[in-house]
């Protein structure tokens, strides 16, 4: 659905902010206008200007699909954002980090993340409504066409680099006894959900081994023989692959000799048709969000929280504060 109250009636837009808006060069802007499908004026200076008035007939004559965050807002991303950005404020950050990841500004997208969680967001929101947000929008554009393969990849990159990146800006809770163990048979935006797993959890204070994508089944086996880790999140692509039952039985089967916990993960794109999920059972956990990662983690951890602390056991959640605060004294 479209989104107009993005546009300010009290001024005009330059064919640049036109291109971000309409995530299009520039050059396919001017074409537009000089073919006469976008009505512009143009100022004492031979500039084209738009009215608000010109992009909503624009829009609603070709049916198209604009950015619904605000114009003004979309590049203030330094230290005047900071008092911007706000809990209630999330849903405008997302659209603001989807514009940045189509547009592969990387440094923006660190910023955007550093922001936020100096801001006290809780990091599993930053993943689930921020980060999860664009990649969902990432992927419905590229299904409906509005995204070429090119710009969906270089949108995909670059969020993963930016996280990475982040990482290294965030404290570590205190090591724990628990260990994950994460894979995917497949790439893509698989690949930030991985991240994001073993992001979460070594905040947590667990070890965790990251198989990454393009992990074949087997490997994942042999990896939860040779680990025997806590909880192995494995990416719901695996039962959708051919003999999905059966790959379901060779991990539960694996998981339960190495005293695993089993959850898939479906993240992103919405769909649950795992062919033989009647067969499976409904003893087949699948996530959807990073949300869902907290009641599996152990069962003890409560939330994710931000900056300056970590996941904290609900039973012992004050001994864990006075160790956090003891270690920084």
């Amino acid at each position: 659905m479209n989104n107009l109250k993005s546009l300010r009636a009290d001024r005009y837009y330059s064919t640049r902010e036109l291109a971000r808006l309409f995530r299009a060069n520039e050059s396919t802007i001017r074409r537009w206008a000089d073919a006469g499908k976008l009505k512009c004026f143009k100022s004492p200076g031979g500039h084209r200007k738009f009215t608000p008035e010109h992009v909503s007939e624009f829009i609603n004559k070709y049916h198209y699909e604009i950015m619904s965050f605000d114009l003004d807002l979309s590049h203030k991303l330094g230290k005047e954002m900071l008092s911007f950005v706000t809990k209630e404020n999330v849903h405008i950050l997302s659209e603001v980090f989807f514009a940045q990841a189509i547009r592969a500004d990387k440094e923006s997208l660190i910023n955007i993340l550093r922001t936020c969680y100096s801001a006290d967001i809780p990091l599993v929101s930053i993943y689930d409504d921020i980060v999860g947000t664009a990649v969902r929008k990432t992927l419905s554009f590229r299904s409906h066409e509005k995204l070429s393969w090119a710009q969906e990849h270089l949108a995909i990159s670059s969020i993963l680099e930016s996280l990475s990146q982040f990482q290294s800006f965030t404290e570590k809770g205190l090591p724990t006894s628990k260990i994950a163990l994460c894979g995917s048979p497949t790439n893509g935006f698989q690949e930030v959900v991985l991240l994001g797993l073993s992001h979460l959890l070594e905040v947590a204070g667990w070890k965790v081994y990251n198989l990454g994508s393009n992990t074949p089944l087997e490997v994942l086996i042999n990896a939860t023989q040779e680990i025997a880790p806590t909880l192995i999140y494995a990416s719901v692509e695996y039962l959708l692959e051919n003999g999905g039952q059966n790959n379901c039985l060779k991990l539960e089967a694996a998981a339960e000799s190495s005293g695993a916990e089993l959850l898939y993960f479906n993240f992103y794109t919405g769909r649950l048709d795992v062919p033989e999920r009647n067969v499976v059972g409904n003893s087949t956990k699948i996530a959807s969000s990073f949300k869902e990662l907290l009641p599996y983690a152990g069962k003890r951890l409560r939330s994710v929280v931000s900056r300056g602390q970590n996941l904290v056991a609900a039973s012992n959640k004050k001994d864990a504060v006075e160790r956090v605060n003891a270690s920084k004294a």
